[in-house]
């Protein structure tokens, strides 16, 4: 069932984006620090680690890094002025899975490098999001649902990405890289409906026993309130009430 839409941030910010773009930018133009970010089958499977993250930051032509930068920043950008959390989690998660998913099924390839996997992960995410609000906005993201299934088909069945020249015939496209981050986009999606359900209010059907329980502060405070307006309302009603007697007294 659609949700209400979410409310527009007063400022939306393009942090996240500057965050998450910054180290791409710096890897491609410093050989140096990609060589130490690159995705590297024998140095990974040698400890170092920390490539199955940093090597999606390593692009390896100026329209891949391009695109790229134009699909992750636009989403990010939506995601903050929407009110959409977790991004930097999506991000994080999603390349962490891709590269765990390429270690093990393409023991073959020997370096990678690409944002797209993640920003696959961003576009399914944000869509999943915006399908449960309202018109027009739902729609869109609808479309772009559809859209994003009918580009993983279409890349799975060329064996290619729609769109991107690599720009050296010794790099292949790995189809399987956006399809994880598809996924990956979807499971970080229902984590966080898991954790926006618990943080909803009770249900309006609680256990009327447990009522008192949870009465919030405010109402508690106002207890003493009420009790001396009665108090005050009766001594009125008890003056009143002398006063009549003295008089029928009198008479």
């Amino acid at each position: 069932m659609a949700t209400s839409a979410a409310q527009l941030n007063t400022g939306p910010s393009a942090r996240w984006a500057v965050l998450i773009l910054a180290p791409a930018l710096v890897a491609y133009l410093l050989p140096g620090v990609a060589a130490a970010m690159i995705y590297d089958r024998p140095a990974i499977l040698a400890g170092e680690l920390w490539r199955l993250v940093t090597g999606h930051w390593v692009h390896f032509s100026a329209s891949h890094l391009l695109c790229d930068v134009v699909v992750i920043g636009i989403t990010a950008w939506l995601m903050e002025s929407r009110g959409y959390r977790y991004f930097p989690a999506l991000c994080f998660l999603s390349a962490l899975s891709i590269s765990l998913v390429m270690l093990v099924s393409l023991p073959d390839m020997t370096y990678y490098g690409g944002l797209s996997g993640i920003a696959m992960a961003g576009v399914v995410y944000l869509a999943l999001h915006g399908s449960r609000e309202v018109q027009p906005w739902r729609g869109v993201c609808l479309g772009l649902l559809l859209l994003s299934v009918g580009k993983l088909a279409f890349d799975a069945s060329i064996g290619d990405f729609a769109m991107i020249d690599v720009e050296d015939d010794s790099v292949r496209p790995v189809p399987l890289s956006h399809l994880t981050g598809a996924v990956s986009g979807v499971a970080v999606y229902l984590w966080s409906a898991m954790n926006r359900s618990r943080r909803s209010p009770a249900s309006s059907n609680a256990d009327p026993c447990t009522a008192e329980a949870q009465m919030p502060p405010d109402r508690h405070a106002a207890v003493p309130e009420m009790a001396d307006g009665e108090v005050a309302v009766e001594g009125a009603l008890v003056n009143k009430l002398t006063t009549l007697y003295l008089v029928s007294r009198k008479g």
